[in-house]
């Protein structure tokens, strides 16, 4: 008994921690919030319906995560759940967009895209196989106005035009593999370090 107990008092001080999360800029007064016992830190997770599909957020004080996802339906359940669907992802530490659904993509079939050297070391990785269409591109960066569009607080307004920008530049044909899908960067991005300048925190 003393164990179901424990187990009603510790589900008890999740919620009454969710319920206390304190406001945090950036972040909307509606988003659904929960606790990171491992990291020791508030998560906020909220979306936005577009006129096209959905914009999912994830954000920490630290970082924000945005998936947005074409014909996709916002009401899923549980607002932390990935979407499926054709779209993109941007984490704001990172700075660059991962291309979701348009191909099947594995960790398996990503390994098959990493040339090692005698030491067993990565001496290249293989441009994606894969390559966006114009009318893909134009719909991505439909979606990425109406999420800039939908956007209620400056932080969300500085990642969409960050993931805006880059979808600007980008022309489908010559983008990376990475560990979770095609991406922007360059191809040899794994031997390149680059200057980041985080859109949520405005940290470098």
């Amino acid at each position: 008994m003393s164990t179901f107990k424990n187990l009603i008092a510790l589900l008890a001080l999740c919620a009454e921690l969710a319920n206390c999360a304190p406001p945090l800029p950036g972040v909307p007064s509606t988003a659904s919030t929960s606790y990171d016992w491992y990291n020791g830190h508030f998560t906020y997770a909220w979306r936005r319906i577009l006129r096209s599909g959905c914009a999912a957020w994830i954000a920490t004080e630290n970082w924000a995560d945005v998936q947005l996802v074409a014909g996709s339906r916002c009401d899923v359940q549980g607002e932390e759940t990935r979407l499926d669907g054709q779209g993109i992802s941007y984490l704001s530490v990172s700075d660059f967009l991962i291309f979701h659904g348009y191909w099947p993509w594995t960790e398996d079939e990503y390994s098959h895209l990493i040339e090692y050297d005698s030491r067993g070391m990565t001496s290249r990785i293989l441009p994606c196989p894969h390559s966006l269409s114009a009318e893909q591109l134009s719909e991505l960066r439909a979606l990425s106005r109406d999420a800039l569009g939908a956007a209620t607080t400056d932080a969300e307004r500085r990642v969409m035009a960050r993931v805006s920008e880059r979808l600007a530049a980008t022309n489908g044909m010559t983008l990376a593999s990475g560990q979770e899908g095609c991406t922007d960067l360059p191809p040899d991005w794994y031997r390149r370090s680059f200057p980041r300048h985080d859109p949520w925190t405005r940290r470098h």
